[in-house]
């Protein structure tokens, strides 16, 4: 049988879909791009309530210190946090009046509530055996970490602890090994709302420094690599990372509150809202 190029074309085709490869190249048909924009960030919607969540990852720290991820997040309905826009918030955890945001969760303070075994985690409802949520009521020394106080602990199941301030600021995170980060603030430290990070650092010293701008955050990496975030009063409106590409954010007004409209990524491609 004679054997021509078309058919080994087709044969190579073949090969490819039923290994799932992607037999087309980047700049062809839009849709294909779709795995990539995901990889960026991440995009959901709340089946039970309709409402959107976004996050775009900020820092991804992995291997050499404890794991630790810093997303920017936006949902319409809550607050800014960390002087920026209503809706956008940094994802630290963080203690508020009377409840503790922890995993993005929120939950009741309450020492006395205790579940069917007996067990008091300290946040009420908070069942998970081997978690243990502290209000120390005065303000202390994190051991090992001079000049940083904390009010508010966190133990975790997996050995994790984590220190709040009196403000209810996350100042120290660590890990069962001791490895930690510590998250610094521009004093005096205001409310979670109008409190600015200053630097986040690990154990081996490594910093990520936080510049407010008018309109502007700048975020600079160990190595100096920078990320920008604009904003105005409507929201963010743009995020350059460190290789210059930059995402959109356009919005409506709804019953005078500012709602995200569109995300459009770097390859221009466009979420709707």
């Amino acid at each position: 049988m004679k054997i021509n190029n078309t058919m080994i074309i087709l044969c190579f085709w073949a090969l490819g879909l039923s290994m799932g490869l992607n037999t087309f190249a980047e700049g062809g048909y839009p849709g294909s791009q779709a795995y990539n924009k995901t990889k960026l960030f991440n995009e959901s919607v709340n089946a039970a309530t309709g409402t959107f969540d976004y996050s775009y990852p900020l820092i991804s720290t992995q291997g050499r210190v404890t794991n630790f991820q810093l997303n920017l997040t936006y949902r319409f309905n809550k607050e800014g946090m960390f002087s920026l826009p209503n809706g956008w918030q940094l994802d630290l955890d963080f203690i508020k009046e009377k409840s503790a945001h922890i995993h993005d969760q929120d939950w009741l303070i309450d020492n006395v509530w205790i579940d069917e075994t007996g067990y008091a985690s300290g946040l009420r409802y908070y069942n998970l055996h081997g978690t243990k949520f502290i209000d120390k009521i005065e303000a202390r020394e994190v051991p090992g970490h001079k000049g940083v106080f904390h009010r508010y602990i966190s133990n975790h199941k997996d050995g994790g602890i984590k220190y709040f301030s009196h403000q209810g600021h996350i100042v120290i995170e660590k890990d069962r090994f001791g490895n930690f980060i510590q998250f610094e603030y521009e004093k005096p430290v205001l409310s979670l709302r109008s409190a600015r990070l200053k630097r986040i650092i690990d154990n081996y010293g490594n910093q990520y420094k936080f510049d407010y701008l008018p309109g502007e955050l700048v975020l600079s990496s160990p190595d100096n690599k920078k990320t920008h975030v604009f904003f105005n009063k409507k929201g963010v409106i743009g995020i350059s990372n460190a290789l210059g590409q930059r995402t959109e954010f356009n919005y409506v007004t709804f019953a005078g509150r500012n709602l995200l409209r569109t995300i459009q990524t770097p390859k221009g491609l466009m979420t709707q809202i």
